[in-house]
């Protein structure tokens, strides 16, 4: 790991534990590296109290650094606010949301309000969708129909810049057998639900040992198709270190090896130990001996934000390629020229959602491949710097395969 990466953990250490004394570890840091892997991980607002108390940095940096803290503060005020107006009209309508991740994970931080998020999740029961759209609109939201799913609306309300995922379903419009086995443990049940203050705002949320398994999907998800920030470590470290006695990890763990998520689990839950302070106590009823070399190859990933190429943003161009492995669709070959056909071939039933057609009729599927061919060929003839050739896509979707691989995400360790 190198001398940046650890001086980077080290301040997020101090973040989570409140630490703001001056250390020698810092005396001949590269702060202009430190600002970039924390703009990069969606940490500087949060990060800037330690940097600041460090020697070292110039005044310029310093300058902005403060300045972005200071907008952030204000940005996530304001969502804060917007967000308490759309639960006290739905309270007035007697429909329950639900809210997850977003201001739950906030509030385990120094200062909450320092924590960035690109949007709020409410979970509803699809009974009360009239009533739901009819509160946004009322509270100044617009519908934005483009990026809406079935499971998933969007409404963003430009007053406050604050947008809002309202799910019908925890998993999205996701199907496979992974997601199956994650319904039947329903995390959502109205019974486990519990009420809590984050943030200042009263909101029902997921129950504790439910919304970690969640955050843990979530997690995942993102990291089979992207790739992941740090921030995630911070979030989970916080979050079992508050709530640790009201979760049974007997039973997570249990959990965790029916989904196939154990070996990535001790790996992020030991970088998390190791560098951040999460309660040891997290592996009493599970064996495990994960050492630094067993986890550099994900804290590595994790450290770029799963982005090994810096001109182009690979997770929309290898969601397809990825999603059945996170789904447990597909597993990954030891072949690699069956990699490489099954990311230039897939299946039916691995097609996105625009190829429907093959699905319901298997033999199209030929026809399928070529209509995939020719999308392909006039975006990338339209957005040429943006998109990998084929080449760049094979070895993208080849470096997160291997990385499913290293932490067990494909059932095959």
């Amino acid at each position: 790991m190198r001398e940046n990466d650890r001086q980077f953990l080290r301040m997020i250490d101090k973040m989570i534990i409140g630490d703001l004394q001056k250390e020698d570890l810092f005396r001949d840091t590269n702060w202009g590296e430190m600002f970039a892997l924390a703009h990069n991980s969606n940490m500087e607002s949060i990060l800037f109290d330690v940097a600041d108390s460090q020697q070292g940095m110039d005044n310029e940096l310093r300058a902005q650094w403060s300045r972005f803290r200071m907008l952030t503060l204000i940005s996530e005020k304001q969502k804060l606010f917007s967000l308490q107006r759309v639960l006290d009209k739905a309270k007035e309508k007697n429909i329950e949301f639900t809210i997850f991740k977003g201001c739950v994970l906030a509030d385990l931080y120094p200062v909450y309000a320092l924590r960035t998020s690109s949007d709020t999740d409410i979970l509803i029961s699809r009974e009360d969708e009239e009533t739901a759209i009819g509160i946004f609109k009322e509270c100044g939201y617009e519908f934005n129909e483009e990026h809406s799913k079935g499971n998933v609306y969007i409404f963003y309300n430009p007053q406050y810049k604050h947008m809002v995922e309202l799910h019908f379903s925890l998993y999205e419009d996701y199907e496979g057998a992974k997601i199956e086995m994650l319904k039947k443990m329903e995390l959502d049940r109205k019974e486990s639900r519990v009420h809590i203050n984050a943030c200042g705002i009263e909101v029902t949320t997921l129950g504790y040992e439910e919304h970690l398994i969640y955050q843990l999907f979530h997690i995942i998800k993102h990291f089979t198709v992207e790739g992941v920030g740090i921030r995630y470590l911070s979030d989970i470290t916080l979050y079992i270190n508050r709530y640790f006695d009201k979760i049974d990890f007997k039973d997570f763990w249990n959990k965790m090896k029916k989904l196939g998520y154990t070996v990535f689990c001790e790996k992020f839950f030991a970088i998390c130990v190791d560098n951040l302070g999460m309660d040891k106590r997290v592996f009493d009823d599970h064996r495990c001996d994960v050492k630094e070399q067993d986890y550099i190859l994900l804290l590595e990933d994790l450290l770029c934000k799963g982005n090994i190429d810096s001109d182009r943003e690979a997770s929309w161009q290898i969601l397809g390629i990825m999603t059945p492995y996170l789904v447990g669709n597909e597993r990954v070959s030891e072949n690699k020229l069956i990699r490489k056909m099954q990311v230039l071939f897939p299946s039916a039933n691995n097609l996105p959602d625009e190829f429907a057609y093959a699905k319901r009729h298997k033999w199209l599927l030929p026809i399928a491949w070529i209509h995939k061919c020719i999308r392909y060929v006039i975006r990338r003839t339209k957005h040429a710097d943006a998109w990998y050739t084929p080449n760049q896509k094979l070895s993208a979707a080849e470096y997160r395969l291997a990385l499913v691989k290293d932490t067990g995400l494909t059932g095959d360790r």
